[in-house]
């Protein structure tokens, strides 16, 4: 215990010790993540995706925990089973990454054409590998740059577009009806950073005439539904359902048209 305090009273001690806690809890969430992943062969477990296919390949990292188990961004499935029941002719995954929602949507909606976005070509590859892995390949488009003017065609050519957005801060220039108005014609699902109030605002004042704005707070996950955590004590069971995110008052935007 005195070579403990010896520790702590060290100058910068603080710092270490909260670098290593995020490196502890980062690695406790990968190892569950591949634990899950070996024991369902990529499978999600339950959720709205449930019996999706996730392919090897996906870097899922320190999520995959959550994705299998049918926890990941959990506060969004009663829209997004709701909108999947809708008649939209399209929908939008703009920013996606590994294709989760572009295939899950494809998986669990009516015969709506699907077109994933993303910039990265890595991105755009898994998304194409989950897609065939889950027989959805024939309803997936799969293209790099979302602009005004490519959303703006492509919206044009259907009568109801449902739109995800999750672009890591770039929504704020993206989605706005005066570069692109056939966004007014959207039901949009839009993941908000940095200043998520202020960004919920502008977003949602860009369409006050069109569209009723719900901010979708976040919720809790629950670790204890799972038989096998392999966790000694429940801070580490709580910790696996984390997703790693900043504190903040609300993460997501849905502009749904009155």
């Amino acid at each position: 215990m005195k070579l403990v305090r010896a520790i702590e009273s060290l100058p910068g001690y603080r710092l270490i010790e909260r670098r290593l806690f995020f490196r502890y809890v980062k690695r406790l969430r990968t190892e569950a993540g591949l634990r899950l992943a070996l024991a369902t062969n990529y499978t999600v477990e339950r959720g709205i995706f449930a019996g999706m296919r996730v392919h090897s390949k996906a870097s899922w990292g320190a999520d995959q925990f959550t994705v299998l188990s049918g926890q990941y961004e959990s506060e969004l499935y009663d829209i997004i089973h709701r909108t999947a029941a809708q008649p939209y002719d399209a929908f939008l995954d703009i920013g996606c990454a590994n294709g989760f929602y572009a295939v899950g949507f494809a998986m669990i909606s009516r015969n709506c054409d699907i077109i994933a976005y993303d910039l990265d070509d890595n991105a755009r590859h898994i998304t194409a590998l989950n897609a065939e892995l889950n027989g959805v390949s024939d309803r997936l488009s799969i293209k790099a740059k979302a602009d005004p003017t490519e959303l703006g065609k492509t919206i044009s050519g259907y009568r109801s577009v449902f739109v995800l957005v999750d672009i890591e801060g770039a929504e704020i220039d993206l989605i706005d009806p005066s570069e692109c108005p056939a966004l007014l014609k959207c039901d949009m699902l839009i993941e908000v950073h940095g200043q998520t109030d202020v960004v919920s605002k502008t977003l949602a004042s860009r369409f006050s005439a069109t569209h009723s704005p719900t901010i979708i707070p976040r919720q809790p996950r629950n670790p204890f539904q799972f038989d096998d955590l392999n966790c000694a004590f429940e801070d580490e069971a709580w910790i696996l359902v984390s997703e790693g995110r900043s504190v903040a008052k609300n993460n997501w935007l849905f502009l749904e048209q009155r």
